[in-house]
């Protein structure tokens, strides 16, 4: 992955976020073991923030935002039932979630806030 945002709300197989160098993703971990399943050599994992990260603060859009809205939007063209359900128990759902940052997409980012004051 080079760009964009992704959320995934299934398991994922090993070695998961090899060569990402850029963009977002968000993966539901119900189970716990997405950390084992990652590459983290460009990565960093963490939990969702509700308030907007320092470095994209010029967005103004919160993790928990970004992931609400895009499972509203697969709910709506999909009527997935799983999204259906994790929006149905958000705050029990968002706890799963586990956010995936390349680290020289998130110092890129930086740059560009700083550049924009």
């Amino acid at each position: 992955m080079t760009g964009g945002t992704v959320v995934g709300l299934v398991a994922v197989g090993r070695n998961f976020a090899a060569g990402m160098s850029g963009g977002v993703a968000y993966v539901l971990d119900e189970h716990k073991s997405f950390a084992a399943n990652c590459n983290r050599e460009m990565v960093d994992l963490r939990a969702l923030d509700s308030e907007p990260a320092e470095q994209v603060r010029h967005l103004q859009t919160s993790d928990t935002q970004i992931v609400r809205e895009l499972l509203t939007q697969h709910v709506h063209y999909t009527g997935s039932v799983k999204a259906k359900q994790i929006l149905e128990n958000w705050q029990q759902s968002a706890a799963c979630f586990v956010k995936v940052m390349p680290y020289e997409y998130e110092r890129a980012l930086q740059e560009l806030a700083v550049r924009a004051g």
